[in-house]
Order: C-alpha cells, then sequence, then structure tokens
C-alpha cells in the first residue's frame, strides 16, 4: 500500500480541467449547468413558514407547506402535512396530509393520506382516504 504525503499539484489539476474541455459533454470540476425547466411546468412550492393570500392561476402544480388562503384553478395540489389551505380550490387532482377547509372540486382524483383533514363543499371524481385520514361536509361525485 503507497500512501502520498505530498500536497497536490495545482498544475496537474489545470491540465486536468483544460483537457475535459475537447470532451462533448463533459464538464469541469465547480461548472455549474444551467438550471433544468421544471418538468411540471408552472410549479409553486409554499414553504413551511409562508403565508399566501391571493388568486393563483396559471398554477399546474401547487405544493403547500405552509397558509394558503386563496382560490385557485389548476391541475394538482399537494397539501403535506405541515400545509393548510383554506379557499377555493378547482383542479384535477389532491393529495392531502394537511388541512383544507372551504370549497374543493377534485374532478378526477381526491386523495385523502392519513394525517390529511378536509372540511367543507368537496366534489370528486374519485375518492381514496387512507386509514385516519378525515372528510367532512357537504359531499358528493362529480359526473366524469
Amino acid at each position: 500500500m503507497s500512501i502520498n504525503l505530498n500536497p497536490p499539484n495545482p498544475s496537474a489539476a489545470a491540465d486536468a480541467a483544460r483537457r475535459v474541455a475537447g470532451i462533448p459533454g463533459a464538464t469541469r470540476p465547480g461548472d455549474r449547468p444551467a438550471p433544468v425547466a421544471d418538468a411540471d411546468g408552472s410549479k409553486l412550492v409554499v414553504g413551511r413558514n409562508i403565508h399566501l393570500k391571493g388568486e393563483i392561476t396559471a398554477c399546474e402544480r401547487l405544493v403547500v407547506e405552509g397558509r394558503v388562503e386563496a382560490s385557485i384553478e389548476g391541475k394538482v395540489v399537494e397539501i403535506a402535512e405541515s400545509g393548510f389551505f383554506n379557499g377555493t380550490a378547482d383542479i384535477d387532482s389532491a393529495d392531502i396530509s394537511g388541512r383544507f377547509e372551504g370549497k374543493l372540486t377534485a374532478r378526477k382524483r381526491l386523495r385523502i393520506l392519513s394525517t390529511g383533514r378536509v372540511h367543507g363543499t368537496i366534489r370528486y371524481g374519485q375518492l381514496e382516504i387512507e386509514p385516519g385520514g378525515e372528510i367532512s361536509g357537504d359531499i358528493e361525485v362529480v359526473a366524469s
């Protein structure tokens, strides 16, 4: 077994960086690739300590970890265990681990996880409730 106690040679690192420059698709150490657009398109994440009020438009996916008091028309709403949504949501599907209060229309699917609480006027295409999840209020199935 051989142990090298000599400090690294800075010119060797520079030579390696120059060699990488000629290889298609290769990056040098420290190079950061350009940010890639979110695969979901228009995504909004409301962090744990954020409180957002208003109207949310052109949002394909809303992730609520904090508190939202708003109306939204979109595709998907995810409410994390720490999240709270109060307002109106007209969406395709929802996954709720936190709390929702208000008017919710999930045209395709409403999924309430074990820590989820949903109260209000609820319309859904399909309903999934894990043991421990709660739903209450005016509830009905929407025609698909």
